[in-house]
Order: structure tokens, then sequence, then C-alpha cells
């Protein structure tokens, strides 16, 4: 097994200073895991070399208690004192930062007063209205959230995880409900679980594109639909999401959706498919892989 590289240990520390904010601890401790991380990323020689060669002290930031921190990541791979604090406060909370308007206080208010544990939950809580009706929270806190994940949005043009799995879960089992004879599946960067995501996309497998079209539109996260080919649609979502739909016939169902969720690289590794396949476990068989 490799090393962790600078970066992996400095994410390790840098992550445990967010949660000691989180949580509620010593500011002058979460500080310092930050500092510290600063340093080890920027450092100019491997860390796992300089910790080899005892001089972790040397590196600045870095007292006797980070120093025990990083050789504890650099032999198990994590550390215990950061496993005793996601024991008390689960480290997803950390996610909820990134929500403009959103600190460390009323993150870790989120958890004790509703259960939020992570960015998804939070989208959820609101969609539900948990938010503005838990009395101390309340509808001012639900606005926040409401325009920080608006503003995050608008900012980077693309939706955290956390949020869009969510809305795509949502428009899978609802579809499936109306049309169980169809077969539906999220694909694209959703699917492949990148950190963000543009566009939803979905496979959609149907003897009738005509009525699948028709059942996408009366969907409750659905808020507009337009029909852009006879085998593409294109849908608004909730909170700002859109996504495109592929309507083909079950019998290129699998073929569809390796070459909606692979990424660019993947699907010309893969080569051309002789034929179209019904499920993806036949595609890699076709080519002989895993």
């Amino acid at each position: 097994m490799s090393e962790p590289s600078n970066a992996e240990v400095a994410e390790f520390l840098e992550r445990h200073g967010d949660l000691l904010e989180v949580a509620g601890e010593s500011a002058f401790r979460s500080r310092a895991y930050r500092r510290a991380a600063e340093a080890v990323r920027f450092h100019p020689e491997p860390i796992a070399l300089v910790a080899r060669e005892d001089r972790l002290l040397t590196i600045p930031g870095v007292g006797e208690g980070i120093a025990a921190s990083i050789d504890q990541i650099l032999a198990t791979g994590r550390f215990a004192i950061h496993d005793e604090l996601a024991e008390r406060v689960p480290e997803k909370l950390i996610e909820i930062l990134t929500i403009p308007g959103i600190g460390a206080k009323t993150a870790l208010k989120l958890y004790h007063e509703i259960g939020v544990t992570s960015l998804q939950d939070l989208g959820l809580a609101l969609d539900a209205g948990t938010i503005g009706a838990t009395k101390s929270l309340g509808k001012r806190l639900e606005t926040t959230v409401r325009e920080g994940f608006e503003i995050l949005r608008r900012r980077t043009g693309r939706l955290p995880l956390g949020v869009a799995l969510p809305i795509a879960r949502g428009i899978v089992s609802a579809y499936a409900a109306l049309n169980p004879a169809d077969q539906i599946s999220l694909a694209g960067s959703a699917r492949r679980w990148e950190v963000t995501v543009g566009d939803l996309d979905f496979v959609l497998g149907t003897q009738n594109p005509d009525a699948a079209f028709r059942a996408l539109r009366s969907l409750p996260l659905v808020t507009g639909a337009e029909r852009v080919g006879p085998d593409r649609a294109q849908l608004q979502l909730a909170r700002g999401a859109q996504a495109e739909v592929f309507l083909v016939p079950p019998s290129t169902w699998g073929s569809a959706l390796v070459r909606a969720t692979g990424s660019v690289a993947h699907v010309a590794q893969l080569g051309s498919f002789a034929v179209d396949f019904p499920t993806e476990q036949e595609v890699y068989d076709a080519v002989g892989m895993p």
C-alpha cells in the first residue's frame, strides 16, 4: 500500500479542524489543525519521509499532539482523537458549512434538533418543511438554508452530490411507481458519484416514449418538461436542478445506460459495441471486461 501523500494527510488534519469547530470545541485547537494542514500540504518534502526521520516538529504549526496524529495517519490511515470526536458529532456535518449563511453553531443545532447529519439530510429536511416547522429553528432559518442552496448552485453552476442524489432518487422511485413495466436509472456524473453535479441524466427503457414523457411531466419533483426529440426529454426539477432523460427501447437500455454513465475516456476504452444490449452486464461481457 502506498504511503499517504502530503495532500491526503493535510485533508485529514483539515477535516479534524472543521469537525472541532462544528462540535463547539476550542477555536484555538480548530485553527491549529487547519494551520498545520496548510503547512503539511505545501511542505517541499514527502511528509512520510519527514516522519520517518523524526522531523515532524520542524514543520511550522506542528506540535507534539499534531505530530502524533500525523504518525497515526501515516501508519493506519486514521487517528484516534478524530475517531472519538466523530462518535459524538457526525463527520458529514462538515458538508453543511458549504452552504452560505450556515455556520458551525447552526449546523450543530440542526443536528441536535432534527437529526440532520449531512448535506443530503439538510436538503430532505428543507423539502419536507421540517426546519420551518421546528419552533427552535423556524422559518427564518428555513429561508436562509433555501437561499444558501440557491447561492451555491448559482455560484458553481453545479449542485453538491448530497443535494442532487435525493432529487434523482425521488424521480426514479416516483416514475417506477407510475410505470413499473419501464426501466429507469440515474446515469451521468451523479451515478459516478462526482462531488458536484451539473444536469442530472436518466436512461428510461420504454415501449411507449409518448406515455413515458407524460408520466415524467406529471411527477411531483418536475416543475417543467420539454420533448426535444423522439428519444430525449429535458426536465426542470426542484431547487433549480435540470435533467436530461434518454428514452430508448428496452432492447438497447443496457448499452444506452453504459454510454450515458461512463466518462468519455471510459466509453472510448470500451470501443464500439457490435450490437446493442438490454443490460449493462451484457455490454461488459461482450467486450470481455468485468
